[in-house]
């Protein structure tokens, strides 16, 4: 149990005062952005590595975001793409600005990867 905590709850629980949406991820409740994983204990290891980063984990059997499936029976499944982007608020000097995790090129999809630092979106003109 110890391992899933420290996968699931306890990283949420350490970015929900920067980023508020985290107080929602983690954990399965009335309410929560449920991702429920399925996995095979005796079969689960991570084969990403620097050179292979997009290289999927074995062992994962199901992944259902929002309850729709995303991975069955350890294959993706179509173009399912459910759930909701977290987004994190930038508190900078000439205004709050909005970083947008998906534009970042860490968070981009195979492919697609762009070296680009990430893109801020201005939310307001004055400084807090």
């Amino acid at each position: 149990m110890d391992a899933l905590a420290k996968m699931t709850w306890q990283p949420a629980q350490r970015l929900e005062n920067p980023v508020p949406a985290m107080q929602h991820k983690g954990r399965v409740k009335v309410g929560a952005d449920a991702v429920i994983t399925v996995f095979d204990t005796a079969s689960l290891i991570d084969r990403a590595t620097f050179e292979t980063p997009m290289q999927p984990s074995s062992g994962v059997v199901h992944v259902l975001v929002s309850g729709i499936p995303v991975v069955r029976n350890g294959g993706l499944v179509g173009d399912a793409r459910p759930g909701r982007p977290i987004r994190r608020t930038v508190i900078r000097e000439g205004g709050a600005w909005e970083l947008r995790p998906t534009d970042h090129p860490l968070a981009a999809d195979a492919g697609r990867c762009d070296p680009k630092p990430p893109r801020l979106k201005r939310l307001s003109s004055r400084p807090r």
